[in-house]
């Protein structure tokens, strides 16, 4: 697992939010035909960009889970569904579970490993 950071969007804690504005649409591994919204999506709202995901051309990563960890903090489960520019961007919930508050705004050199979806709360296929 390399280290990357990790930061919030408010967009990705928006349930109303269509998936067809994020990189997760309507791609080879697109969410947005089963999931029209984030809040659709059972994982929801621990959901955001993650560093797998790179565009809409290579979106194979596109519903998988993350595990992701800080020191001292029980961890998070993240499902992809955007691009995260080589860090974990997720929801301002999803990161105050993960750090206690939004006051870090980024939190460096976190540890992840991708795990099965239903740590997502998603059905596996």
């Amino acid at each position: 697992a390399m280290a990357v950071s990790i930061s919030y969007d408010n967009v990705y804690g928006n349930a109303g939010q269509s998936m067809n504005t994020v990189v997760c649409s309507n791609g080879n591994f697109g969410l947005a035909a089963k999931y029209p919204t984030l809040g659709d999506l059972p994982a929801f709202p621990n959901v955001g960009g993650v560093p797998d995901i790179i565009d809409w051309n290579n979106d194979q990563a596109c519903g998988t889970c993350w595990k992701v960890t800080v020191p001292n903090r029980n961890p998070i489960f993240i499902l992809g569904v955007d691009s995260g520019k080589g860090d974990f961007n997720v929801s301002p919930q999803a990161f105050i579970e993960l750090t206690g508050s939004t006051d870090a705004g980024r939190v460096h050199d976190i540890q992840y490993e991708k795990v099965t979806v239903d740590n997502c709360k998603m059905p596996v296929a």
